[in-house]
């Protein structure tokens, strides 16, 4: 057996274990129910790999997003959120009916992602480097958190589409903006002339610890497993953890359920709180990755793609932050993420890059 069959199969059972483990808390709990679909909250998120190196625009080069929750969300016109509560029902998964948790929030984002080889002056296709790669995207998310109070499940249903012309536009008006070279070769990117794609997203966030001391700092450490179907195929492990002045519960902290754009967790939107907190945060993943469309392509054919054997399967990530509340549900973050590159041409490569969010939640 190879060293990355292992790890899967390990990741795998780390992640049925851990459903499991939220399937029986919950049956053994009660608790009264509290949806927060009335409440309304928004963030917008930007990040570039330009805000941690001026000189360098490789792989994920950048994107931003918008989130919506409770009622904003709710009225969002073209919200996927009806679809996803239809495909949790047919997986009968645990949250997915009223009485099942204890609470519950919805969220919606759309939003885009960029991608780049690392010598975006060129207009040839490039067969050594990441491809050109752009997805537009909207997703509808919901979190719940199980009536023990220590587990919180989360689904999210994505629909987007691959290789949109604008893409090139954006990106070269990105690099106008901050005077950097304008990259040149984006007709060759990732199903070139757009294409549909989709994701299904399961997640799980488990309380270890949460520590509230008079004189001492706030600390919260919780431990994470997600798993992905669609344009990324993975699932992954990781850990979460906050130290600093935290007025927010444990389930409002979950960096790790991020990808490229970050999203708030949904609980975060729908939790407002009327005092100011300031706090700093670390966190680290392992995914097992089976299938990105962003490097293989999907069914439309692309000028540079890889095949699965050209691809690192193993994937670790990092990341720390600084999130400060000034009261009345406004927050503000900066953060730095590093993740492995993921070809096996590239198997000591670092994509690093950097972002800020604003977010504001209403009681």
């Amino acid at each position: 057996m190879s060293s990355a069959t292992a790890i899967h199969r390990i990741l795998m059972l780390m992640l049925v274990a851990s459903l499991n483990l939220a399937v029986t808390s919950m049956a053994s709990a009660q608790s009264s129910t509290q949806d927060y679909d009335n409440l309304g909250g928004w963030s917008l998120h930007l990040d570039n790999d330009l805000l941690v190196s001026s000189d360098r625009d490789q792989d994920y080069t950048g994107g931003f997003a918008v989130t919506l929750s409770g009622k904003h969300a709710r009225r969002f016109p073209l919200s996927t959120d009806r679809i996803r509560q239809a495909v949790g029902r047919q997986l009968r998964l645990p949250g997915s009916t009223r009485g099942s948790y204890s609470l519950r929030v919805r969220v919606t984002e759309f939003g885009v992602a960029l991608f780049s080889p690392a010598n975006i002056t060129s207009s040839e296709p490039l067969h050594d480097e990441h491809p050109y790669a752009s997805l537009f995207f909207l997703t509808s998310a919901q979190q719940t958190v199980l009536k023990t109070g220590d587990v919180a499940l989360s689904s999210e249903l994505t629909l987007g589409l691959l290789g949109l012309p604008v893409a090139e536009n954006l990106h070269q008006a990105i690099h106008r903006t901050t005077g950097s070279e304008i990259p040149r070769g984006w007709e060759h990117q990732i199903s070139a002339g757009g294409e549909p794609t989709a994701r299904y997203t399961l997640g799980l966030q488990r309380k270890i610890l949460s520590t509230r001391q008079v004189g001492r700092p706030d600390f919260d450490m919780n431990a994470t497993a997600r798993a992905s179907v669609g344009f990324t195929t993975d699932v992954s492990v990781g850990l979460n953890a906050r130290f600093g002045l935290i007025r927010k519960p444990w389930w409002t902290f979950n960096p790790h359920q991020s990808e490229y754009t970050t999203r708030p967790t949904p609980g975060s939107l729908a939790y407002a709180s009327p005092l100011s907190e300031v706090y700093a945060y670390v966190g680290t993943s392992a995914r097992y990755r089976a299938y990105s469309a962003l490097l293989q392509g999907q069914f439309r054919d692309s000028d540079v793609v890889y095949r699965a054997s050209d691809l690192q399967n193993i994937l670790y990530e990092y990341w720390a932050g600084l999130s400060v509340q000034f009261g009345d549900g406004l927050r503000a973050e900066v953060f730095i993420r590093d993740r492995s590159a993921g070809l096996q041409a590239d198997r000591n490569a670092r994509i690093t890059w950097g972002g800020i969010s604003f977010e504001f939640s209403r009681r």
